[in-house]
């Protein structure tokens, strides 16, 4: 068997093939588009226009706890979320501290074994 010559294509081209010929050309929505006003070869991601038509409002932001609140100053913002993550340790560790121990959860199962 001959080994092809790599740089001769199938069609005995050798220039690369265009993108129109290839459906890979410019797109309507969403895609990559010609720029209107260089009319050269400069193109642009089309997306962006849809991205910001459909951007979420600063309220639904602060909902999802994007962007906090601003009623409350900077400075306060960290000594809240500070005292809300001590408020949250401290009733995790009193439910840890009333939890019963392993060998007592062992000694309830009839046959001893503990429970994964």
């Amino acid at each position: 068997m001959s080994r092809r010559d790599r740089s001769v294509s199938f069609g005995g081209e050798l220039k690369r093939p265009n993108l129109g010929d290839l459906g890979l050309g410019a797109r309507k929505e969403g895609g990559l588009h010609e720029d209107d006003e260089g009319g050269g070869g400069l193109k642009r991601f089309g997306g962006f226009e849809d991205l910001m038509t459909h951007r979420p409002t600063k309220e639904e932001l602060i909902n999802r706890n994007i962007l906090k609140d601003d009623k409350i100053s900077p400075a306060l913002q960290g000594v809240q979320g500070q005292l809300k993550k001590q408020i949250l340790e401290d009733n995790l560790k009193g439910k840890l501290a009333h939890r019963p121990a392993a060998e007592d959860i062992a000694a309830l199962k009839p046959d001893g074994s503990l429970a994964v």
